[in-house]
């Protein structure tokens, strides 16, 4: 008999886990679990759980991957109920085998894989080039408190990166969802105008005829200004930006989801956009968010790019990846490793 109080209960079972051997909890606070449950679904299951479906393999993989697996203890105490008789008792889980994840890869701010909003910067020496422009100041965002009207200072730490809105050349923007067009526009005498001036902002043909027909409200205030500006190129999704950028199509998340492949004397580098949200996706690529618009489509891109990557010495810079890094071989599979 094993006696649980409902806490007990909570910690052992979560919600409805897929797997009771493995214990899903990050250095206890929230549950990887319950994360991955809400964020993520498989392109091989039919059934799951709040859109994510798990493969038999793949849950106990990733968790063992980044926290270790993890065996249940149990107590010897007297039945509550009856004094002569024994139970036991939930008492938390023992380290089996050591777990990967580190604090490159975990946010101690808000007790979650770690995961970032972020603008990337690019100067050649032709060219000063923003990659993705984030949430915006100024916009409605109701279905999130922490991007609703925002008071960010975006423009600050460009600034402190020694660049200017004026100074931008291009803007590129590797899709259309709203954590990545919302600084394409600010708000000035009562209209969405340019943030960057004199650039000429980027976006993947297929990209635009897939949005250009929605009302979706960050079109609305941060993508159609900039048309209606005649600063918009569109362009194929293996375009070359200059003698040092080119564009690697990269579907599945959105129709015309692309890629930025940097090649330098100093190294390469490619910027993945959303390709991949969080680390595990390199482990489990067969992994699509709930955001994807083709989840199988997403899926085999994710392959591609992994196995391309594998190895290969390129730095990846996924849009919200707490840290740049690599992809590595490891034991069988792959993994992310941040850079230095």
């Amino acid at each position: 008999t094993v006696a649980m109080t409902a806490a007990d209960g909570k910690a052992w079972f979560g919600t409805a886990p897929p797997d009771m051997s493995v214990e899903a909890r990050i250095r206890g606070r929230e549950w990887l679990y319950n994360y991955l449950l809400g964020f993520y679904r498989d392109d091989k299951t039919t059934t799951g759980w709040n859109n994510l479906a798990f493969p038999d393999i793949a849950m106990p993989h990733a968790l063992w991957q980044l926290q270790g697996e993890r065996r249940a203890k149990f107590v010897e105490v007297k039945d509550p109920h009856d004094e002569k008789k024994t139970t036991h008792r939930f008492a938390g889980f023992e380290q089996i085998t050591p777990g990967t994840l580190d604090e490159r890869q975990y946010d101690e701010a808000v007790g979650d894989l770690g995961s970032r909003i972020q603008t990337y910067l690019v100067k050649t020496p032709e060219h000063t080039i923003v990659i993705d422009t984030c949430v915006g100041n100024d916009k409605r965002r109701e279905g999130s408190a922490l991007w609703h009207m925002r008071a960010g200072g975006y423009l600050d730490d460009l600034a402190a990166a020694g660049v200017t809105p004026e100074q931008v050349d291009f803007v590129v923007c590797t899709h259309l969802h709203v954590d990545h067009v919302g600084w394409n526009t600010r708000f000035v005498d009562g209209r969405w105008v340019p943030t960057f001036p004199r650039a000429r902002y980027i976006f993947a043909g297929e990209e635009w005829e897939y949005w250009r027909h929605e009302k979706d409200e960050c079109i609305v205030d941060s993508v159609v200004p900039v048309v209606e500006h005649g600063q918009v190129d569109l362009v194929e999704s293996d375009h070359a930006l200059g003698r040092w950028l080119r564009f690697e199509p990269s579907p599945g998340h959105t129709p015309g989801h692309i890629s930025l492949r940097l090649e330098t004397s100093a190294g390469r580098a490619v910027f993945g956009g959303d390709l991949m949200h969080r680390v595990v996706q390199v482990a489990e690529p067969q992994w699509s968010s709930i955001f994807c618009a083709d989840p199988a489509r997403a899926a085999a891109t994710r392959r591609d790019f992994v196995e391309r990557y594998a190895d290969s010495g390129v730095l990846v810079l996924a849009a919200h990846f707490p840290r740049p890094g690599y992809i590595v071989r490891e034991g069988g599979g792959t993994r992310f490793t941040p850079a230095a």
